[in-house]
């Protein structure tokens, strides 16, 4: 597999989705625009290290495969009924099994090794850090310190010879935390920076999933070349070029990394995750390994018929509609692991926003109750100045 950045598109493709996140523009002024860790009740929040070993864990189960909110409602669900399971002390008195029966009865997917890992890493949080996230993050005052300090290194030669350098801090082959991969360094520094629980807060890519590939690979800011026409898959050889490339952007840009992180999130998932080019039933996702569409909209592609009002919103207003052309849906990953993708078909009639439409802006609802944190060197954002730099 070969994977090419167009570094020009790849930064424009950015600043066009963060330039409306910061300006409440569509899709970020609708009431849907909101982040996961809303849910997250007040209560929790009172404890700085009950809620960050709440990341800690649930950090286990963002590594794909599973929907965002559906991960935040089931955890929060076991945290009501089993709060020892948050608790890396009481964990790590538990067997696997018993935390197995409890993430088996409440989520399902992926629970044997979701067990294993939350048994290790308590038992890593405990003996290494007194068994609190926070700890993890004393002295940390850059990105390439958290991906030494977060990746397990037991089980790679690789992993282990990038933070032999590091210094004395590490010498045990028990470093790090099983599941934590970079997608998910990015992952808990974005959740504790969100939280307001990151200081000092220091530039970092957002956790490169399946709405940064869709993104980035819809409007070619990515190409990638597979050996004999096989599907693309979620990859790190990927992921690298993706989160490189944002974190090259937020550094020149001195953006906020929780601005990207939400901005790239929520554009795939309102826009490109709404429209009617990424919608086909779940019979056509079962029985077709071929492509979603092959440049049209056809009755046997079990696809829903053109609404003028959901067009509207997505595909027919979207500021990518000269650069987009390919329809990627969501299903074929979550199910099968594969990134499926086709041209995407052209929709005539509707080219721009109703009118007022967008003269109507919901707040936003994707920043903490907290003040949001800067980072060196950033004033703090203006409402409504559309020149504001953050």
């Amino acid at each position: 597999m070969e994977v090419i950045v167009h570094k020009k598109r790849m930064t424009a493709i950015i600043r066009t989705v963060v330039d409306r996140k910061n300006n409440n523009q569509h899709p970020f002024n609708l009431p849907q625009a909101t982040v996961p860790q809303i849910l997250v009740p007040e209560d929790l929040r009172a404890n700085k290290v009950e809620l960050a070993c709440f990341y800690f864990f649930l950090c286990i189960y963002m590594r794909g495969g599973i929907v965002s909110k559906t991960v935040f409602k089931k955890l929060l669900k076991i945290r009501d009924e089993n709060p020892w399971m948050f608790d890396p002390f009481e964990v790590s008195t538990k067997s696997e099994r018993e935390i197995w029966q409890v993430l088996r009865r409440r989520i399902g997917w992926d629970a044997e090794n979701a067990a294993r890992f939350w048994f290790e890493n308590s038992k890593r949080l405990v003996n290494h850090w007194g068994g609190n996230p926070l700890s993890i993050l004393d002295g940390m005052t850059n990105y390439e310190e958290a991906c030494r300090r977060f990746p397990n290194k037991s089980g790679s030669a690789r992993k282990r010879s990038k933070a032999s350098h590091a210094g004395d801090l590490f010498r045990s082959s028990d470093e790090g935390f099983f599941g934590y991969g970079y997608k998910m360094v990015s992952m808990i520094l974005y959740f504790l920076d969100w939280e307001g629980l990151l200081k000092p807060r220091f530039p970092y890519p957002s956790p490169a999933d399946f709405h940064h590939y869709r993104i980035f690979i819809a409007n070619r800011g990515l190409s990638i070349k597979t050996n004999n026409g096989r599907s693309v898959r979620y990859s790190e050889e990927i992921s690298e070029k993706i989160r490189a490339s944002v974190l090259d952007f937020i550094k020149k840009e001195r953006a906020d990394p929780v601005i990207v992180s939400d901005a790239l999130w929520l554009f795939s998932l309102l826009m490109c995750g709404e429209s009617l080019a990424t919608v086909r039933s779940d019979n056509e996702i079962k029985t077709s390994p071929a492509p979603l569409l092959d440049g049209r909209v056809e009755a046997k592609v079990a696809i829903a018929q053109p609404s003028p009002m959901q067009l509207s919103r997505t595909c027919g207003i979207c500021c990518f509609r000269e650069s987009c052309e390919l329809a990627i849906p969501a299903a074929p990953y979550y199910r099968k692991g594969i990134i499926e993708h086709a041209p995407r078909p052209t929709h005539s009639g509707v080219t721009e926003m109703p009118r007022g439409y967008e003269h109507s802006p919901r707040a936003t609802r994707t920043e903490s109750g907290q003040e949001q944190f800067l980072l060196p060197g950033l004033t703090s954002k203006i409402e409504n100045d559309p020149d504001g730099d953050t």
